[in-house]
């Protein structure tokens, strides 16, 4: 039993030809393995995707039906084909042995897609890439045998009775393969539930589109048409899907970081003396992205081997071109190569290219998710270490890099892999002569190394220099209002402006090395030709530059210059990654609070805060702790009131509740429930009253309301231009201190929480304010009365409401029990005197400055609207907020806000709200964003801020440049045509 008598691949069967004819054996061997074995080789990728899909089912469609149906036609067709050769033993003679194993192999792979095509509707697949460009190896493989029976059918004269039925099945095989291919062009039908399960918003398109629209990227066409219609806004955009959102890649990323830091500290442990290396952020970030990092890199070298397709298949067509007797078929199908590999080549390239920037993407979302956490988990120590400045640079800076560069990760094997292709092919024109190229490239390497060097000794100065600048305007902000009172904004100005002077001058520095580098890497192809080609026609006086030869080799070199001139560009943000990469991993490694500071587990009884023999301090390293053995036992629904002098520790000691900023050095401290925390230092967002009181929490308009007339805010919204959505300013600059604490309070009410902690939340508003915020919302009869209440507060007033009592001094508690047991011990009458002198203090302090807090606000604010629509109101209150910022830092009191009450009592209300355009009451705007062509006075400001020195210089530049080239590719097309002496036109080759 023979395999087969002919050859694979007759050469005289098919070039000498006018009509190409490829042999059986060829077509039922090479041809029908190629798409077999990638089918069987791609089967368990196909099966690990439908598995771990397991969505809803998928409707039965007429595409569906169809696609079954086609594939049973198919697995007949096989079997037919696979029974013939017995049929031919009995009746013809013994048939080779290859007439037994392709129809085999065929009608496995037709069960295999069946039952792929099963599984995709049953776990809810709508496209499948692996079967995509299984049929369509099958239509590319069998249409040499569909033309070859088409061609013989006109030719033979007589068939054996099998033949025709061989025939006829072969003729039936490939249009219905072709019809395969057809259906899985387009995805199937979701299950008609999609759309209530993703509730994220407008679904991306990507994810229920075909495999050949994804890799086109057709799906965003939609979006194109919009941008050319109107300018986009973000409700145009789709929602993003599962694998881009936060709420996935971010508990991913804590996940796999919390086992290489745990790792690294027992690695730690376990050595003595030297410090073991911290865990790598970029081997992290490969273990989370490996599978979409691993596809692009396939992707990229396709395209990059794609690429180096032309050169070959141009040496053929000039060949082609040359030579007369070669038939036409042979020319077509060779330009038809060259425009199909740079098709394909360019889509890799581009589908690589979305890739890495969705890779680049998700590591932004992770690290800047990382940093911010980390922020908040930062020990005391390391917050002294680590500026506020420095963690903006970290996050809009140092991670942004990192961003930058995912897309050009795979140029650190890809460009000298195409380095080294080009320079192997090169050898087969030019032979030894390319190691004077070579050479060239070699003598380059040190130049780019040193200059990358000095580069990053740049880049680490002014990220230095840039921290500190950062850190000086955050501090020249904080204190604006000292800086105005007292005349200090030319030296600020100073310094900061200094700081940037240093860092513009690295700046400067590194991109004239930048420069330099780029100069000698655009340099270096057309270096390495003139050496090689001259190099060439030296050593032999028989090498003669055909433009075979000059033709191939240019196009090599071209294609050198790509990837010689990205190395030296990733070689200057591998310096940048490198130094953000350092600063990352010193941030993320930092200490932490001890995360077992604070027990978080439910308890079984009612005791919903207990603390026993707590010792805290603000460092593990400090000698003397800030809180001492303290101990206390809250139960569910109690209101417990923590007072004592100022200065000893009753904040700390709700900041080491919190298990924030402090470190147990001793005891137990454990919370149950979930906590609002109301701090003595309101902290305001940047947006409406409503939204900071909601707090990113539903808007129920019932409870809030209730929130607002218990927190006494009702007086104050019927003042304001927009009532609660008037926009806070910066820090609540437009606020009074009482109005920003009852906002605070309001916010902490509205969270609808188990445990409140609050400090002092009545010290920045007026007695009876106070009285009635205690009264309705804190006291046993307050909308918090059956919640569990810790307060601290020097107001002693309202001291006989609370169920427990601790006294504090000197970081201990010094007496606990309830208002009459502490009467009766007298442990009170020391603390009263001494609430009562300062209280004097505090008013008289203040008397001045209430009479200018909310009525001056509301009326600066509307007179500068009235006077200039286009004034920002925020102008109109920094006067006022600069001045009792600095009389009244802690302590504002909002006394008028009983004048507004009495007011909006007797029906007298602001009519302010109806007679003002709504735009010209906010603070901010939305952002204009210009469309169209840019304007010529754009370059100008442009060319203006370069300078004329520099603007002349520019335009001469690229002007020479441009007409250099279009010169050189004029000469270059005439020099072609030339074919004398060989070192005429070297020079231009």
């Amino acid at each position: 039993l023979k395999f087969y008598d002919e050859f694979y691949f007759q050469d005289s069967a098919v070039w000498k030809k006018n009509f190409p004819s490829i042999t059986k054996c060829f077509q039922h061997t090479v041809l029908v393995w190629i798409p077999c074995v990638f089918l069987f080789c791609i089967s368990p990728i196909l099966i690990v995707q439908i598995s771990y899909g397991r969505s809803l089912p998928l409707p039965w469609t007429r595409r569906i039906i169809a696609k079954l149906t086609c594939s049973a036609i198919l697995i007949t067709i096989s079997s037919y084909l696979f029974l013939l050769p017995f049929a031919q033993s009995m009746f013809i003679g013994i048939p080779h042995a290859v007439d037994f194993v392709y129809p085999f192999m065929l009608l496995v792979a037709m069960i295999l897609h069946l039952a792929f095509i099963f599984g995709c509707r049953q776990y809810g697949m709508v496209t499948s890439g692996g079967l995509f460009l299984s049929w369509l190896l099958f239509v590319v493989c069998g249409l040499p045998e569909m033309l070859y029976w088409i061609h013989h059918t006109f030719r033979a004269k007589v068939w054996h009775t099998i033949e025709v039925y061989r025939r006829g099945a072969q003729l039936i095989w490939w249009p219905v393969c072709l019809v395969q291919l057809l259906l899985h062009c387009f995805a199937d039908s979701p299950p008609s539930s999609y759309k209530t399960i993703n509730n994220r918003g407008t679904p991306s398109p990507e994810v229920l589109s075909s495999f050949i629209n994804r890799v086109t990227m057709w799906w965003f066409t939609d979006v194109c048409k919009k941008g050319v219609q109107k300018p986009l806004e973000v409700s145009d955009l789709y929602a993003l899907n599962d694998d881009d959102c936060s709420a996935v890649l971010v508990p991913k990323w804590s996940k796999l970081w919390g086992r290489k830091l745990s790792e690294s500290d027992q690695r730690q442990s376990r050595r003595s003396s030297p410090k073991v290396k911290p865990p790598s952020i970029i081997w992290c970030l490969f273990l989370l992205f490996k599978w979409d990092i691993i596809t692009a890199m396939i992707t990229k070298a396709i395209s990059d081997l794609l690429q180096f397709c032309n050169p070959l298949l141009l040496r053929s067509l000039i060949r082609f071109t040359e030579d007369s007797r070669v038939p036409l078929w042979q020319g077509l199908s060779l330009a038809l190569a060259m425009f199909s590999t740079s098709e394909l080549s360019s889509l890799m390239q581009s589908h690589y290219y979305y890739l890495m920037y969705r890779v680049g993407t998700r590591v932004q979302t992770c690290l800047t998710a990382a940093v911010y956490k980390k922020t908040l988990l930062l020990s005391s120590a390391a917050r002294r270490t680590k500026t506020v400045g420095e963690i903006v640079n970290l996050m809009s800076i140092d991670i942004d890099r990192f961003q930058q560069i995912s897309p050009q990760t795979m140029q650190y094997w890809s460009n000298p892999l195409q380095i080294c292709l080009a320079l192997f092919f090169l050898w087969h024109q030019v032979g030894v002569a390319v190691l004077s190229g070579v050479a060239v490239m070699l003598m380059l390497f040190p130049i780019n190394f040193f200059i990358t060097m000095l580069i990053r000794g740049c880049q680490v100065q002014q990220m230095y220099y840039k921290d500190e600048r950062t850190k000086m305007v955050n501090e020249v902000l904080n204190g604006i209002k000292v800086i105005k009172l007292y005349a200090w904004e030319p030296p600020m100005e100073r310094v900061i402006t200094d700081l940037r002077e240093k860092e513009l001058t690295l700046i400067r520095r590194a991109s004239l090395l930048r420069t330099l580098s780029d100069m000698f890497n655009s340099a270096s192809p057309f270096l390495v030709a003139l050496s090689t080609f001259s190099t060439f026609i030296i050593l032999d006086e028989s090498n003669v530059l055909t433009p075979e030869i000059a033709f191939v080799s240019l196009t090599l070199f071209n294609q050198l210059r790509t990837p010689m001139s990205q190395l030296a560009e990733i070689i200057t943000q591998t310096v940048q990654v490198a130094v953000s990469n350092n600063r990352l991993t010193e941030f993320l490694i930092s200490d932490e609070l001890a995360p077992d500071c604070v027990d978080r587990v439910a308890r079984d009884d009612d005791q919903v805060v207990k603390v026993s023999q707590a010792t805290f301090a603000w460092d593990r390293s400090d000698l003397e702790p800030i809180l001492h053995n303290l101990s206390m036992t809250v139960k569910k629904g109690q209101l417990i009131t923590i007072v004592g002098r100022v200065g000893h520790g009753k904040s700390s000691f709700l900041q080491a509740l919190l298990g924030e900023y402090m470190d147990k050095l001793q005891g137990y401290v454990g919370l149950s429930g979930r906590i609002a925390y109301v701090p003595q230092q309101p902290w305001m967002q940047n947006q409406t009253i409503r939204q900071n009181i909601t707090f990113g929490k539903k808007y129920d308009e019932y409870f809030y309301n209730r929130v607002l007339d218990a927190c006494a805010l009702y007086p104050d919204l019927q003042m304001l231009p927009l009532g609660d959505m008037t926009e806070i300013g910066e820090k609540g600059i437009n606020l009074s201190g009482g109005q920003k604490a009852r906002i605070s309070l309001a916010r902490a009410v509205y969270q609808n929480h188990d445990v409140y902690l609050m400090d002092d939340p009545m010290s920045a508003v007026d007695s009876h304010v106070g009285a009635q915020l205690f009264s309705s919302v804190i006291g046993p009869e307050g909308m918090l009365r059956n919640k569990t209440r810790v307060l601290v507060t020097n107001e002693l007033s309202f001291l006989h409401h609370s169920d427990l009592i601790y006294i504090m001094k000197d970081g201990r508690i010094e007496h606990q029990g309830t208002y009459k047991d502490l009467m009766q011990a007298g442990a009170l009458e020391p603390l009263l005197e001494e609430c009562e002198k300062e209280e004097e203090q505090r008013k008289s302090k203040v008397e001045d400055e209430e009479e200018q807090g909310f009525e001056e606000l509301c009326d600066d604010y509307v007179d500068d609207i009235l006077d200039s629509p286009t004034i920002d109101p925020i102008l109109g209150t920094s006067h006022m907020s600069t001045v009792s910022g600095i009389l009244a830092r802690r302590h504002i009191s909002t006394s008028t806000v009983k004048q507004h009450r009495r007011r909006w009592q007797s029906g007298e209300k602001s009519g302010v709200g109806t007679s003002i355009d709504l735009s010209c009451r906010q603070l901010t705007s939305a952002e204009r964003v210009e469309t169209g062509r840019i304007k010529f006075s754009t370059y100008l400001n442009y060319f203006g801020a370069m300078g004329a020195t520099m603007a002349v210089l520019f335009v001469v530049g690229m002007s020479l440049s441009t007409a250099f080239s279009m010169s050189f590719k004029i000469f270059r097309s005439l020099a072609s045509r030339w074919s004398g002496a060989s070192c005429a036109f070297v020079g231009v080759f």
